[in-house]
């Protein structure tokens, strides 16, 4: 029986739920077992293990396979999709919201709640708001060498209301 046989029938790998990481275990405990780092390589290759294969995991295993029976053992790893980030709405008229609004009180102590509200006006044509498109992503690399695809980023949309246009390619709202 050669040296890959009795890895095929010890050891196997397991792969996490997304790819992006990979795990030796034994799948059947044999007493006195060694293997090289070569013959590791090779039996993790035929495995279909072809990305970020951690080299000094593995000389960490062979010198000390005995350690690693009831556990997983990460030998690779690859790289994590980076998502995309959402579009956003940037306002560009000013908006009062400071917390110092208060009635206009009086010199005889009565108090014009209509002061509260303080409109900022705009004038037809001017810009109110442009939308921020999202960013893409990075993709990720499985350990067995696929690309893992990235969660893109979300657009933002324009609520128009009465008197707001939006120009034709959707990236600004008008007065």
């Amino acid at each position: 029986m050669t040296q890959q046989t009795v890895l095929e029938q010890c050891l196997s790998i397991v792969l996490s739920d997304d790819k992006s990481t990979a795990y030796l275990e034994f799948s059947k405990q044999e007493e006195g077992f060694t293997c090289t780092p070569d013959e590791l390589e090779k039996f993790i290759a035929s495995q279909g293990i072809k990305y970020g294969v951690l080299r000094e995991a593995l000389l960490v295993f062979v010198s000390h396979p005995e350690t690693y029976v009831k556990d997983q053992y990460k030998i690779a790893e690859g790289i994590k999709p980076v998502p995309g980030t959402n579009g956003f709405i940037k306002v560009l008229v000013g908006m009062d919201d400071s917390n110092e609004r208060r009635p206009l009180e009086a010199e005889n102590g009565t108090v014009d709640y209509k002061e509260v509200t303080r409109l900022n006006n705009v004038r037809t044509g001017q810009i109110i708001a442009e939308r921020i498109p999202p960013v893409d992503g990075t993709v990720g690399r499985a350990v067995t060498g696929e690309e893992i695809p990235f969660r893109p980023g979300k657009e933002a949309r324009f609520k128009v209301g009465k008197n707001v246009v939006v120009n034709p390619d959707g990236s600004a709202m008008y007065a």
